[in-house]
């Protein structure tokens, strides 16, 4: 995936095609200038690795780590810098010229030095091309702080970066292209990941509101299904949870009022169907809507299906 920006805040959406686990990196296509501005020279050996040069903070921050503060402790007089001046110092009407260092101090907050992540780049040659890459990493959706480091860098660098395979392939893009959802990783940790999805739709909504429906996940998360994706773009409200051994998806709205949608196993060709054509058109098998009943409603759809 090409990435043009000066900076990015979330590396998750620049990664969806990207598997779990999956190596990766992160190769810029540079011209003389920006090769020269990292530290290279203009025609650099293949191989050839260093420390990039300083040209703005996230550069800095590789290099030189950066302070953070803590600001519930108190304040503390920390040096900050001094300077010479000179002055005439007079006796009667003679003077002499006399140099002072002045050291200055304030109050600053306490805190602790961020290690520096100290990513270096490397030259490499690709379709007769040359490419510089940084090292590489394997993506971890829950841990996506080092990716996203190392794409701001390469962007910070050269103005633009792309993600590729360990071997410098292209990741293969169909599946996102075909579906509109995101595949949740399995593992014990899932249900946090559902109710931080559901906290940044539901944001500026009731706390009320929200329970109610973290509630309506934790009911259905309870029939232990085998995937979860949360919906993108225009599925955004929407969560599918899939049940291979029983052959269903439920999809469920985390918006108030909505209803909860149960289809079958062609559950891909159900996912590059527009949400209206998945109402309009009848391809689902159940339609629940969160009344009193729903509860009673999903568990017999879950036992007929058993």
């Amino acid at each position: 995936m090409q990435i043009s920006k000066r900076r990015i805040r979330n590396a998750t959406s620049y990664m969806r095609n990207v598997p779990e686990g999956a190596g990766f990196r992160v190769v810029a296509r540079p011209n003389e200038q920006r090769l020269r501005a990292c530290g290279f020279d203009p025609a650099p050996a293949v191989g050839t690795t260093l420390l990039p040069a300083i040209v703005g903070p996230t550069t800095r921050f590789n290099a030189l780590g950066r302070f953070q503060p803590n600001k519930n402790l108190p304040k503390v007089e920390r040096y900050t810098g001094s300077r010479s001046w000179t002055r005439r110092q007079y006796h009667g009407q003679d003077f002499e010229e006399v140099t002072d260092t002045v050291y200055y101090h304030r109050l600053c907050y306490q805190g602790d030095l961020v290690p520096p992540p100290s990513l270096e780049v490397s030259v490499q040659i690709l379709n007769d091309e040359t490419v510089v890459t940084a090292p590489r990493e394997v993506w971890h959706v829950n841990a996506p702080s080092r990716t996203l480091h190392a794409i701001n860098l390469m962007l910070e660098l050269f103005g633009s970066c792309e993600i590729m395979t360990e071997d410098f392939a292209q990741f293969d893009d169909e599946r996102i292209r075909r579906v509109n959802w995101a595949i949740l990783p399995p593992g014990q940790d899932l249900f946090p990941q559902i109710r931080l999805h559901i906290a940044r739709i539901m944001r500026g909504r009731k706390p009320d509101v929200e329970r109610v429906i973290v509630e309506r996940q934790a009911t259905i998360f309870g029939y232990c299904p085998s995937q979860v994706f949360q919906g993108e773009a225009g599925f955004n409200d929407y969560i599918a949870y899939v049940f291979e051994d029983r052959g269903l998806v439920v999809l469920e709205s985390v918006k108030y009022g909505n209803a909860l949608y149960i289809v079958g196993e062609d559950w891909q060709g159900v996912s590059q169907r527009s949400k209206a054509e998945i109402i309009n058109e009848g391809l689902h098998l159940n339609r629940i809507v969160h009344s009193e009943e729903w509860r009673a409603r999903l568990a017999d759809a879950m036992r007929i299906a058993a």
